[in-house]
């Protein structure tokens, strides 16, 4: 019975990733961050909340992948790819935004490159030239896998702040901060947070875990 926890808790990592939440975070500095989660999460209970809001990091990464976008709104632009930016490419640590600044050193250009990817994921507002709310709004509910968790972010788009530039970290660190704070209103994510809390004991389910419809 000692390791029952232990059995569940992996078992739901396992269709956490399946089901096309995300994918396993990278061997990095990055799985042991856990400066977005509550102070009482233990590192695997952060990893929970953090894998349910993996679709709300790529929100605004474009359809294709980053770097191909990237390429294309550089070439669109007249700007020649870096060694840089090739060397740069599939490190961890690499953000979007910061791939597009090893384009070039004028911040003008980056800029109108950023404007290009942005626009690419159909979430930028052409009249405005600013994040349309009400687009992400809509495409957080898309990649959470429940109704009260999509509810949540969703209510934290309007207060997150306006990328200036079009640099989307800030923006995106103020979504994934909310689904991570209110990840437990994952039914998956809920279910385990109970199994890895201090004391706990596993007793048996009444109801079978709803599980959200694959996405494609």
């Amino acid at each position: 019975m000692t390791q029952q926890p232990r059995v569940l808790v992996v078992v739901v990592v396992v269709v956490m990733v399946v089901r096309g939440v995300v994918p396993l975070p990278p061997p990095s500095s990055l799985l042991l961050d856990t400066s977005l989660c509550p102070a009482s999460d233990s590192l695997t209970a952060c990893q929970l909340r953090k894998a349910e809001c993996g679709g709300v990091q790529q929100l605004v990464t474009p359809a294709g992948g980053a770097a191909e976008v990237i390429a294309s709104c550089a070439a669109a632009a007249n700007v020649s790819l870096t060694p840089r930016f090739f060397k740069a490419l599939g490190r961890v640590e690499g953000s979007q935004d910061s791939l597009v600044d090893l384009l070039s050193p004028d911040p003008e250009v980056t800029t109108v490159v950023r404007l290009c990817v942005l626009n690419a994921t159909s979430l930028l507002d052409a009249e405005t030239l600013t994040v349309n709310r009400s687009a992400v709004a809509a495409a957080v509910r898309e990649v959470v896998s429940s109704q009260a968790l999509g509810d949540a972010v969703a209510a934290a788009v309007g207060t997150c702040p306006e990328p200036v530039d079009f640099h989307t970290e800030g923006f995106m660190s103020c979504l994934e901060a909310a689904c991570i704070v209110n990840a437990h209103k994952a039914p998956l994510v809920s279910q385990a947070l109970s199994v890895l809390a201090p004391g706990a004991k596993l007793s048996p389910l009444n109801t079978p875990l709803p599980l959200p419809l694959l996405r494609p």
